[in-house]
């Protein structure tokens, strides 16, 4: 058996969940991705594939790029990974609002 090493992709994916404050179960429900497999991925390092990993970055309101290395080419430092977080979070929040203003407005009409 392997053993246990975390991937730094997992460890933001884990990062994000939890500022969203979810749980793993979740997520993964969300995702439509048995949870058991989830977690063995994590805890084993395990990339997903790109079609679930663009999912997972969809659903976290990120790019594939910043969960497998930190940057997406927009940061000065690429290190500061709670600060690209939280930064990265606040734009997928406002690109909530902005289409649910759409949407609203094309119901009002």
């Amino acid at each position: 058996m392997r053993k246990p090493t975390v991937h730094p992709f997992w460890e933001r994916v884990k990062k994000i969940i939890r500022s969203h404050k979810t749980s793993q179960e979740k997520f993964a429900s969300h995702l439509n991705v048995n949870c058991n497999t989830m977690k063995h991925w994590m805890c084993y390092g395990i990339l997903p594939d790109v079609v679930t990993a663009s999912n997972i970055a969809d659903a976290l309101g990120v790019s594939i790029e910043f969960l497998v290395k930190g940057d997406d080419g927009d940061s000065a430092t690429g290190s500061d990974d709670d600060e690209v977080i939280t930064r990265k979070l606040a734009v997928a929040d406002i690109r909530r609002m902005a289409l649910q203003i759409e949407r609203s407005a094309c119901v009002i009409g």
